[in-house]
């Protein structure tokens, strides 16, 4: 490879010197001092004649002392083999490689048969390699990035990746696949290597979209539903496009939500998925942005997302699940042939979200189906010991979003346990909230939201109204403090118009009254750090901070029923435990309560227990001594809160405690038997899906 090539004469002396010349001339280290052809080569392997200008050695043949003469027939044979022996070699090296095999198989990442929607388009990726599957699932402490290679059977944990934003991390591989990026928590970019490592934060502020392009850029939104540009090794990050977030109320259609972005070859321009706002209710399109111009161009409407594929081919999916493909001509930002279908049965969440993921060598996961099948939970009555008892037998609740996201059944019992107020969403990504009565038959429910957006409802002391929040909120449509009548009669009241003035998407996370009715204690996200726990006044904009700390989580707040003690859970020590500090003077002191793991803190009516579920999910009851401190006595396990609905994603509290402390309202999903019941979602790997894409767009069966 690097030193000069020896003469083949100096290992078989009777090689004839036209053959040592040729041999010499097709082993030169420039291209352009070799054949130009294998044709030329062959016959200068059979001409005797042959003379290699940029050889020193003698081609005649009486150069070489002792050498002696070949007949011709001899000669005629030793170049016919010798030709032959060099065909081979060269067929061995030239041929085309054979054709990738195309292989289909069911793969196994989460425990739980239903695939949650969002997750696999938000949440996985697949290396440029395609030896790699990275995704997010939910532990104790939180939520992780998991590793599966494609030699082993079991998942890592990939070590750095603990404060990754559940379902919405976008982890990203670079392009030569040894970092992953993703999205934290606390809405920064960080990067670690592909085994795992020690975090580097990248950018700060920062949301989905999350892209790695070639060339070493990072493209991530902005949290207002602009693009920024970052180098992936950190530093000043530029405006790529300004944020296009409008609200439910305004008229300028021209705006749009990016959803996702890929990279095209180079990395000087990459494809963006967008949408109207709300998405589902407006027109996709797949566009095509310059990042030296900063413009983009529609390439097709009516679209959900889309990848490139090697070979200069562009695949997109449809609303329907039909995926098509085409060449792409980069250079013009168009296809250069209409596109042809490819695949068909991707699951469509939401009308606007694929469940698919491609990489950059064309490994194909997504999960089939028309669309996400609702799981049916049913609220039920447990008591201390773990016994269930139906609220109504008939009465089930969809969730569309299990085990990851509790706002579709954040519920709260009324103060005499007659009536239990819920948030439930439907497929489309909207939800209202419900009143049940409880104390007669039939067990009427009631709508008490119209609007799609309702979340997290409370009682107010009397019983008579519900406090909730919106969804969804921005500078032209806020997402306030609302109370309306548990009734549906009258008008809705706005209790906080903004929180300090502030208002962003799910702006109020959490709600908690206090005791005087005008105060109320909320879990609140003010876009780029972990929310905060906030005190805040009816009617005035200006907020007290209670749990504020940038560098954890304080989640569920609980304010004990002489309104001396707040309850709450955080993830300062590693993992989700529950603490105890005075109310207000929050800096006066804490405890710690539970002892392996915490969430969901409530307390009891009586005020003398705290109930929490553990790292295991179970529900605990910690005894609260009556003192002028805060004193704990003993922690006991009631029973196994497996079966039940748990939030796994510090959104909502999945239960809530009856009057007389003596039981509890739970989700437990119901679980379909016989020729009815649902099918598990079908999570499918296509391997070399590129080459089958190809096949399709040639009209060539593969071989």
């Amino acid at each position: 490879i690097v030193e000069p090539v020896e003469a083949v004469t100096k290992y078989r002396k009777s090689v004839p010197p036209n053959v040592d010349g040729a041999v010499a001339k097709s082993l030169e280290k420039l291209p352009a001092d070799r054949f130009e052809s294998a044709k030329a080569f062959s016959e200068a392997l059979a001409n005797p004649a042959y003379t290699n200008a940029t050889s020193a050695r003698a081609t005649d043949g009486s150069a070489i002392p002792g050498r002696r003469a070949l007949s011709l027939p001899v000669f005629v044979a030793m170049s016919t083999l010798a030709v032959a022996s060099i065909a081979v070699a060269l067929w061995g090296w030239l041929k085309p490689a054979a054709h990738p095999v195309v292989s289909r198989a069911r793969v196994v990442l989460w425990d739980t048969p239903q695939i949650s929607p969002f997750i696999v388009e938000h949440g996985l990726a697949i290396s440029p390699d395609g030896g790699m599957v990275v995704f997010e699932d939910s532990t104790a402490s939180g939520w992780q990035l998991f590793a599966k290679e494609r030699d082993r059977l079991d998942v890592r944990a990939v070590a750095g990746t603990a404060d990754v934003y559940p379902t919405f991390g976008d982890p990203t591989f670079s392009p030569d696949g040894a970092w992953i990026a993703f999205v934290t928590r606390d809405l920064k970019v960080k990067k670690v290597p592909r085994g795992g490592g020690a975090p580097i934060v990248i950018a700060d502020s920062a949301n989905v979209p999350l892209a790695w392009l070639d060339g070493g850029t990072i493209l991530y939104g902005d949290g207002r539903n602009g693009l920024r540009a970052v180098a992936q090794d950190g530093g000043i990050p530029r405006q790529i496009l300004k944020g296009m977030f409008s609200g439910r109320t305004a008229t300028d259609t021209t705006r749009r939500v990016i959803r996702k972005v890929a990279g095209l070859p180079g990395g000087g321009s990459a494809l963006i998925a967008t949408c109207g706002f709300p998405c589902d209710s407006t027109t996709t399109d797949l566009r095509v942005l310059d990042l030296r111009s900063l413009t983009w161009t529609v390439l097709v409407k009516d679209v959900v997302n889309g990848w490139p594929l090697p070979g200069g081919v562009v695949a997109f999916v449809r609303k329907d699940g039909g995926v098509l493909a085409a060449p792409f001509d980069l250079r013009e930002r168009k296809f250069s042939r209409p596109p042809v279908p490819v695949l068909d049965g991707v699951r469509i969440s939401n009308a606007v979200r694929a469940d698919m993921a491609v990489s950059a060598e064309g490994t194909l996961i997504y999960v089939a189906g028309a669309g996400p099948t609702a799981s049916r939970y049913q609220p039920v009555w447990v008591t201390r010991t773990g016994a269930t008892t139906p609220i109504d037998s008939g009465w089930t609740v969809p969730m569309y979003s299990p085990g990851t996201c509790t706002c579709n059944g954040a519920m709260a019992l009324s103060p005499d346990g007659r009536r239990l107020a819920l948030s439930v969403w439907r497929a489309n990504g909207e939800g209202d909230i419900y009143v049940k009565q409880l104390d007669a038959v039939p067990f009427a429910l009631t709508p008490l939201t119209f609007t799609g957006d309702g979340v997290s409802p409370v009682w107010t002391a009397d019983g008579r109204s519900v406090v909730y929040s919106e969804a969804q909120g921005n500078e032209a449509d806020p997402a306030p403090l609302l109370r309306r009548r548990a009734d549906g009669t009258g008008a809705v009241d706005t209790l906080l118009p903004t929180i300090g003035g502030v208002v962003t998407t799910r702006t109020i996370i959490e709600i908690m009254p206090t005791r005087d009715t005008t105060r109320f204690i909320l879990r609140v996200d003010l876009g780029p750090r972990l929310p905060d726990v906030i005190l805040a006044h009816q009617g005035d904009t200006t907020t007290t901070p209670l749990l504020a700390d940038a560098a954890f989580a304080e989640v569920y707040p609980a304010l004990s029923p002489d309104g001396r003690w707040l309850a709450y859970a955080s993830n300062e020590s590693g993992r989700f435990e529950v603490y105890v500090r005075p109310f207000p003077d929050v800096n006066a002191s804490r405890v710690k309560v539970s002892e392996a793991g915490g969430k969901e803190p409530r307390w009891a009516h009586s005020g003398r227990e705290l109930f929490f579920r553990n790292g295991a999910h179970a529900l605990v009851a910690a005894t609260v001594v009556p003192a002028a401190t805060f004193t704990l006595g003993r922690q006991a396990v009631l029973f196994d809160g497996g079966p039940f609905l748990f939030d796994a994603n510090q959104s909502a509290r999945s239960y809530d405690v009856a009057p007389g402390d003596q039981r509890f309202v739970f989700m437990r999903k119901v679980v379909p038997t016989g020729p009815t019941a649902a099918a598990p979602d079908r999570l499918v790997q296509v391997t070399n899906w590129a080459a089958e894409v190809q096949a399709k767009i040639t009209g060539k069966p593969l071989k």
